[in-house]
C-alpha cells in the first residue's frame, strides 16, 4: 500500500533478502512444464526469531526519541502562546513587511518552522546514532548530516508556508466554512497525488524471463494484468520495499524491487506478488483515501472549533481573539499536533489490518504458508528489527503488523485443511496448478 502516514525515516530498518536455495524451502516448487505450483505439500510451523538485545534496546530508545519529537511539537507552540511571544514575532514581521498579510504569514510560518526544526535537530542526530548502533550502519558525519537535513526541509518549508497563507486567506473569506474548504482542498490534493504517482516513477515493464512469466501467471489469477506490473531498480537495495502498489483506480501499478528479485528465492518474490495483488485487486489505496478524507474533514472541523473557543477565552494572554488572526499560528500548530496524536492509533490499526489481510490473501492465493513464514522470518531477523512490538509502538508508530503476528498467521491460517471457505476465493480466477 503506497499511501501512508509517514513516521521518522530512521524507523525503517528493513534488511534486504539473501539468496536462499529453492530446495531448502519446504513445500514449494515450480513445475518443469512452466506451470505455477506454490502449494504447500508439507507443513511445519516457522519459529518466530528472537530480537537481539541491541535491537530490543533500540526499540525502546526509538520510542523515547519519537516522544521527544512530539513533545517539541506540543511544547513549542504552548510556550509561544502563553508568553505572547508568538504574537509579538508576527507583529515584528508585519511591521517589516508594512502590514501586507500574505507575505507576513509566509515569513512568520517560515520563522516558526525554522525554530521547530532547530529544536528537533539534536533529537534527530542522536536518533540516527542510536539507529546506526542497532543496525551497524555507519552514521553520517554531524555537519553533513545537518546540512542534508536542512536542505531536505527547504521544499517542505516553502510548501507549508504557502499552505498556511492559503488557510488564513480562507479564514478571512469564509470564517465559518474555512474548515470545509481546507479539508476539501487537502482531499483533492491527496486524490491527485495518488492518481498521478505512477507517472512520476522510473520503472521498466515486466519482461518474459521464466521468473517474470511466473509473476504474471500468479498475478493474473488475482486479476492483475501484465500491463499493470513493472520492475523498479532500487539502489541501495533496501531503498524501496520488496513490492508496492501505487496509483488509484485505472492508474494502479504494481512495482517490484528488481534488486531483491535478483537476490531472493523465486518463491519469496512470488509470495510478495501475491501479497501486493491484494492491494491491487481491492484497490486499497482507494480505501486509504476514503479513510484519510474522513479524517481530514473531522480534523479540520475540530481544529477550527477548538481553536475558535480557545482564542475567545484566552485571547488576552495569547495576543489574539479570533482563529483567523495570523497570530494564531502556534495555536493551530498545537491543535494539529494533538489531533494527529489522537488519530494515530485508529489510523495505524486500520493500516495494520489492511496489511495482515494482504498476507491472508497471499496465503489463500498460493497456499504456501511455509514460504511466507520463511520469508517473514528472514526479514524479522534483520539487524535493528524486533519481531514483537511493544503496545506503545503498535498504537502510535507501526503502520504494519509485527513480523511475529504475520508469521503466526502463516503458521495457523490453513482453512483448506479443515474445509473452511476461503475469504478471498471469489477474487481468484483459477485454481492452483496441480490442484
Amino acid at each position: 500500500m503506497s499511501l501512508r502516514i509517514n513516521t521518522n525515516r530512521l524507523d525503517s530498518a528493513c534488511a534486504s533478502g539473501l539468496a536462499f536455495a529453492m530446495c531448502l524451502v519446504p513445500g514449494t516448487s515450480i513445475a518443469a512444464e512452466g506451470g505455477l505450483n506454490l502449494s504447500s505439500v508439507a507443513f511445519a510451523a516457522v519459529p518466530v526469531p528472537q530480537g537481539s538485545a541491541v535491537a530490543l534496546a533500540y526499540h525502546v530508545t526509538s520510542n523515547w526519541f519519537w516522544l521527544a519529537n512530539q513533545t517539541v511539537g506540543l511544547v513549542l507552540p504552548i510556550l509561544l502562546l502563553v508568553s505572547g511571544f508568538g504574537a509579538r514575532v508576527y507583529d515584528a514581521v508585519s511591521r517589516v513587511l508594512r502590514g501586507h498579510v500574505f507575505p507576513s504569514v509566509v515569513v512568520f510560518t517560515l520563522v516558526y518552522f525554522a525554530l521547530d526544526q532547530t529544536l528537533r535537530l539534536p533529537i534527530g542526530y542522536f536518533w540516527q546514532l542510536a539507529y546506526s548502533r542497532a543496525t551497524e550502519i555507519p552514521p553520517s558525519p554531524p555537519i553533513s548530516w545537518a546540512v542534508n537535513e536542512l536542505l531536505g526541509n527547504v521544499t517542505t518549508a516553502v510548501g507549508l508556508a504557502l499552505g498556511v497563507a492559503v488557510l488564513y486567506w480562507l479564514l478571512a473569506k469564509s470564517p465559518k466554512r474555512a474548515w470545509l474548504w481546507l479539508a476539501s482542498t487537502t482531499v483533492a490534493l491527496l486524490f491527485t497525488a495518488l492518481l498521478v504517482e505512477p507517472y512520476t516513477q522510473r520503472y521498466q515493464t515486466i519482461g518474459a524471463t521464466p521468473l517474470e512469466s511466473h509473476i504474471v501467471e500468479l498475478a493474473e489469477r488475482a486479476g492483475v494484468n501484465r500491463e499493470h506490473i513493472a520492475i523498479e531498480t532500487c539502489a541501495p537495495v533496501d531503498s524501496c520495499p520488496p513490492g508496492r502498489v501505487i496509483g488509484l483506480g485505472p492508474t494502479r501499478l504494481m512495482l517490484l524491487n528488481g534488486s531483491l528479485m535478483q537476490q531472493n528465492p523465486e518463491a519469496w518474490t512470488l509470495q510478495t506478488v501475491a501479497h501486493e495483488s491484494k492491494h491491487f485487486a481491492k484497490d486499497d489505496n482507494r480505501s486509504a483515501l476514503l479513510v484519510l478524507a474522513a479524517l481530514a474533514f473531522a480534523a479540520s472541523w475540530l481544529m477550527q472549533w477548538a481553536g475558535s473557543a480557545l482564542a475567545a477565552h484566552c485571547g488576552d494572554r495569547f495576543g489574539f481573539t479570533k482563529i483567523g488572526d495570523p497570530r494564531s499560528l502556534p495555536l493551530m500548530a498545537m491543535l494539529l499536533c494533538l489531533i494527529y496524536l489522537l488519530l494515530l492509533p485508529p489510523t495505524n490499526a486500520f493500516r495494520q489490518y489492511v496489511e495482515l489481510e494482504a498476507d491472508r490473501f497471499a496465503i489463500e492465493l498460493t497456499q504456501a504458508n511455509v514460504v511466507q513464514g520463511e520469508m517473514l522470518s528472514h526479514y524479522a531477523a534483520g539487524k535493528g528489527r524486533v519481531p514483537e512490538y511493544s503496545t506503545f509502538f503498535a498504537l502510535f508508530r507501526a503502520t504494519h503488523p509485527s513480523d511475529a503476528e504475520r508469521i503466526r498467521l502463516s503458521n495457523t491460517y490453513r482453512p483448506w485443511v479443515t474445509g473452511e471457505p476461503l475469504r478471498y476465493s471469489s477474487d481468484f480466477k483459477s485454481p492452483l496448478a496441480g490442484k
